[in-house]
Order: structure tokens, then C-alpha cells, then sequence
């Protein structure tokens, strides 16, 4: 396992909080056997992955996007969040504020009105990674552990 990966932000989300909890806690045991070190995320929130992504899409993008700036203002440049709904919104957020003016505009907007969210929206955007194959000694039965994306 790289050294990169050892010690990785940990999203859980509202899902693996609640209904999800046997996943959260089977996701941590495996990281725990994997070597890593799962740091759950400091005052999260919601990512907005079904009732704000249908009402505001700019609004999901904000949640996600505040939740990456927290990562990063934890000295994290990796997200991992083993909810599908998460991962895909983490991920959005990523691609909207690098290729998307209007994106950007609107999250620096509603990070300057949210007295909770970080005094600037996420600019290097840590990235999220299925966690796996950057061990080296994944279980082969964990699907999702041959899955991964590096940007750099």
C-alpha cells in the first residue's frame, strides 16, 4: 500500500449514519483489516443526494462541495465514501467546479451566506477514490475494491 493511502478522509454520509449502519460498520472493519486509517469527516453534512439534487442542483453541488473544502482543510487530498449516492455527488461537485463557471459562482455565494460552511468553496478539490486496489493485498470477494481514480 502506498503511503498516500494509508490515512484517508472517511464520508460516511447520511445513509451509512442511519439505515446503512451495518455498512458503515463493516466498511470500517475492513479498512481496519486493509491497514488504513478511516478519518471520518469534522461537521459534515448531507451531500443532497436525492430531495436538494431534485430541487436545486446548484444547492447539491454546494453540500458536496463543502464537504471536499473539509477534507482539504483537514490536510486530505482523498475522500473516500463507500455510498454509491455520496460518491457520485462528491464526484459531480469535483467536475462542476473545474469545468463550470456557474457552478464555482454559485458555491462562493452560498459559502459566503452559510455561517457553517468554510470561508471559501473547495478550489483543489480532493479527489475521491474507491479504496482498493492502491493496497495491493485487497480481498479479491470486495468488488468495489478493485475500483479507483487517481488524479495525480
Amino acid at each position: 500500500m502506498t503511503e498516500k493511502y494509508r490515512k484517508v478522509a472517511y464520508y460516511p454520509g447520511c445513509a451509512l449514519e442511519g439505515t446503512g449502519h451495518a455498512y458503515n460498520r463493516s466498511t470500517k472493519e475492513v479498512g481496519k483489516a486493509l491497514g488504513l486509517e478511516l478519518v471520518e469527516l469534522e461537521n459534515w453534512n448531507c451531500c443532497g443526494a436525492m430531495e436538494v439534487k431534485n430541487v436545486d442542483p446548484k444547492l447539491q453541488t454546494f453540500l458536496s462541495a463543502r464537504n471536499l473544502k473539509i477534507a482539504e482543510d483537514m490536510g486530505f487530498d482523498t475522500v473516500m465514501a463507500p455510498c454509491n449516492g455520496c460518491y457520485h455527488n462528491l464526484k459531480k461537485a469535483e467536475y462542476d467546479l473545474s469545468h463550470d463557471a456557474s457552478s464555482r459562482e454559485t458555491v462562493a455565494k452560498l459559502a459566503a451566506k452559510s455561517a457553517t460552511s468554510p470561508t471559501k468553496p473547495a478550489t483543489s478539490r480532493p479527489s475521491t477514490h474507491w479504496i482498493g486496489s492502491a493496497t495491493r493485498s485487497a480481498p479479491t470477494s470486495c468488488a468495489s475494491a478493485s475500483r479507483i481514480r487517481s488524479t495525480g
